[in-house]
């Protein structure tokens, strides 16, 4: 009823603030920000957030009858001219790919009524798991088809010298291919060379099934391709555009690192259970009992680490080229570049070791 009651409200909100300002009404001075748009789209992006709440009840299928409304707000939203505006309209992107690819526990016991407020153990919570379905998976192709391919054509574009872009535009678009990326990083496998040695790497196989794939190909080998491709291109036609070369950085960085949440939110999401579960903890009761939504978040917890440790970087999945165009960067005459570059490439080291300075 919550997705019922804002999605479509939001949507129509903030479609016809955009459509008021392109017909001249209530249109601001110079570049003011629209606070009453910026609102919609982060009060949207707070809607569809599934991560940022501690309530285990959604499903992918819940936000399909919704998703078509949320596209109409992406369409006239995510090609906005203010940085400010355009990255909100990109936490929505990604926030949407996430509820659809994000593998989770769902509650579906009632806690209101008896039995609330009591300690329980975790077999006493009726719980189910949500894994991305055919619908889903569905769905998620549908939305990159029509979002993220039109942006890595026109990348691949740019990088031939077929057409021109305006720094803005290119900025745009790299933060906009790292959103979309981020939302569908779970179920992104790593790129591979060769055969596994890592004994961790084979764990949680049935993962391979829901893959995403561009072209028949691994995501993460085409947008490294890719990535490559532009950085060579402004290395040699406009090397001064550092916020670029900044972009792509994040986007290795993701490629590397990121499968559905990154070490560092994976810190922080252990430092916040610790905090809840003292917080919490019933002094007088003894033993493996805590309130439900500590025993949650700690399955929770235990999922983020086992997906984190399947995809854990090791040599096998760490590309030359993308190796190598990370070193370039490192010594870029532009500092805010090298400070960027030279901390993803001491984070490489550190987790694959002196393997990778052969």
């Amino acid at each position: 009823k919550g997705l019922q009651f804002f999605i479509p409200t939001l949507a129509r909100c903030i479609s016809t603030r955009v459509r008021e300002r392109g017909e001249g009404i209530k249109v601001e001075i110079g570049h003011k920000l629209d606070e009453e748009l910026q609102f919609n789209l982060q009060l949207l992006s707070e809607v569809i957030g599934v991560k940022n709440v501690g309530v285990f009840r959604s499903r992918g299928r819940d936000i399909l009858p919704w998703v078509e409304d949320i596209c109409s707000v992406l369409d006239c939203t995510l090609n906005l001219g203010l940085k400010d505006e355009y990255e909100l309209s990109h936490i929505v992107m990604s926030g949407l790919l996430t509820w659809l690819c994000h593998t989770r526990l769902v509650e579906v016991g009632d806690r209101v009524g008896r039995g609330w407020g009591e300690m329980v153990s975790p077999q006493e919570i009726p719980l189910e798991w949500y894994v991305p379905g055919e619908q889903e998976m569905m769905a998620v192709n549908k939305l990159l088809e029509r979002y993220l391919a039109p942006v890595m054509r026109q990348l691949e574009s740019f990088s031939k010298g077929e057409i021109t872009l305006e720094k803005e535009e290119l900025q745009r678009n790299l933060k906009l291919v790292l959103k979309i990326l981020t939302g569908v990083s779970e179920l992104m496998e790593p790129e591979r060379n060769g055969e596994w040695e890592s004994v961790l790497s084979t764990n949680l196989k049935w993962m391979e099934k829901a893959s995403i794939k561009l072209g028949g190909q691994s995501v993460r080998v085409v947008v490294n391709r890719l990535m490559c491709m532009v950085q060579d291109k402004l290395v040699k036609d406009n090397s001064d555009d550092y916020e670029s070369f900044s972009g792509i950085l994040y986007v290795f960085d993701m490629l590397l690192f990121c499968y559905g949440m990154d070490e560092d939110e994976i810190g922080d999401h252990i430092e916040d259970h610790k905090r809840e579960k003292l917080h919490r903890e019933d002094k007088l009761v003894k033993g493996k009992k805590h309130l439900p939504s500590v025993h949650l978040e700690r399955i929770t917890l235990q999922w983020e680490t086992h997906v984190w440790l399947k995809n854990l970087l090791v040599l096998e999945s760490l590309p030359r080229s993308l190796l190598d165009h990370i070193f370039a960067l490192c010594i870029h005459r532009y500092s805010e570049v090298r400070v960027v570059a030279q901390e993803l490439f001491l984070k490489l080291v550190g987790r694959v070791g002196k393997s990778c300075h052969n």
